[in-house]
């Protein structure tokens, strides 16, 4: 990638983590007016305290006054409205009390946690700033002054020309992480949790439609409403948003065809992810389609997380292929080459339908269940009749 790519990555991803910087310090704020109002909150706590006591006093002075026990207050007192009415806000009180101290306790502890997340983020990101205007120095696009005409700069070494690969995939990757991470997320369960259920097992897009029609029938079911990549996923950050990678729209080299990328249409699109992951396919939550062009301009590279035969599958138009269109083993090598670039777009998990996941999951245990019983089936048959044929043979040959 030439210097200007480079420099403008990494001035998206400074003004980005600036933005989230500037977020954190308004939620802080946010925090510290919530910790005033419980201030507030518990002073009205201790009032109601002192007022509490205040009736326990003036309880205890009635019952002296009139000569009546304790025990026997309560029927002697049954008729008198100032008994009632002070007993009333005694009750009400004491109930405020226990709400307020309830209340208090919870959002104190759910503020300090929150607000120590949120310096830790603030903190993480400062560092990240400091780094990226250190990159921004070093990467400037541009001319630095010449040594012969600015004696200030008498000592300036010229920087080496970067190298072509000089921002990586594995650095694009990382940049992309970040911003992504830094996007809002929701609270789902997580992607690869080993307590997770598969929804299915192996399948090809047309099939996995067919089994959302089937399972969960009163909903319409189109290609669109479901995000499906297998062998093109990557996990880009802890909130389960997803990176998805297709070969980008390009001409191919040497050769009049033109490729269009898949995603062209998908973007700022939503829909239902599921992802492929060791024979077995697991629901990952509503995303919504995110451009991330501008941080990966001159396109992105093949690594080792992506299937090299699904991004050549990928390649290929819908349709009639023509007679003259590249072979397969053609278009692996251009990518393994990195002359077929690759776009690449975010799904940022936006939601969780619970029902989805639990209707698909209940689908799939009830299939392995029934497998399981015809193969249990077919072995207690098996031996059976592997039994009966010996003891012929023993028959016969007594």
């Amino acid at each position: 990638m030439d210097p200007l790519n480079t420099h403008s990555v990494l001035v998206k991803a400074l003004s980005d983590s600036q933005s989230r910087v500037q977020e954190l310090e308004e939620l802080l704020r946010e925090r510290e007016t919530s910790m005033s109002e419980m201030d507030s909150l518990k002073v009205k706590l201790r009032q109601s305290k002192e007022l509490n006591e205040a009736f326990r006093a003036e309880l205890a002075s009635l019952r002296t006054a009139q000569n009546v026990k304790k025990e026997d207050s309560i029927n002697v007192f049954e008729e008198s409205k100032l008994y009632q009415q002070m007993s009333a806000q005694l009750e009400a009180s004491n109930k405020e009390r226990d709400e307020a101290t309830a209340q208090v306790e919870a959002n104190t502890q759910m503020f300090i946690e929150k607000t120590d997340r949120f310096r830790t983020k603030k903190r993480n990101y400062k560092e990240k700033i400091k780094q990226l205007e250190e990159q921004l120095k070093s990467q400037d696009p541009s001319s630095p002054p010449s040594p012969a005409n600015d004696t200030e700069n008498s000592h300036y070494s010229p920087v080496p020309s970067p190298e072509p690969e000089l921002l990586q995939q594995p650095q694009i990757n990382l940049v992309i992480r970040e911003y992504l991470s830094g996007l809002p997320a929701v609270v789902a369960p997580a992607m690869y949790d080993k307590s997770r259920v598969p929804v299915a097992a192996h399948m090809n897009r047309n099939q996995l439609i067919q089994l959302l029609q089937f399972t969960i029938s009163e909903r319409y079911w189109s290609p669109a409403d479901i995000f499906f990549f297998p062998g093109r996923t990557y996990r880009a950050s802890p909130q389960q948003h997803v990176m998805a990678f297709t070969v980008a729209t390009q001409m191919i080299p040497n050769s009049d065809h033109r490729i269009t990328s898949n995603f062209e249409r998908l973007r700022g699109e939503t829909g239902e992810l599921f992802i492929a992951e060791n024979n077995n396919i697991f629901y990952a939550g509503r995303c919504k389609a995110i451009d991330l062009a501008h941080l990966a301009p001159a396109g992105c590279k093949l690594f080792r997380a992506l299937s090299l035969r699904k991004l050549v599958d990928s390649a290929y138009p819908p349709g009639d292929i023509p007679h003259d269109y590249p072979s397969r083993d053609a278009l692996s090598g251009m990518i393994k080459a990195g002359q077929l670039s690759l776009d690449v777009i975010g799904l940022q998990c936006i939601g969780f339908d619970s029902s989805v996941y639990q209707k698909l999951s209940d689908h799939y245990n009830n299939e392995r269940n029934i497998k399981f019983q015809l193969n249990k089936r077919k072995s207690v048959e098996a031996a059976s009749e592997a039994s009966a044929s010996s003891h012929k043979s023993k028959r016969f040959k007594v």
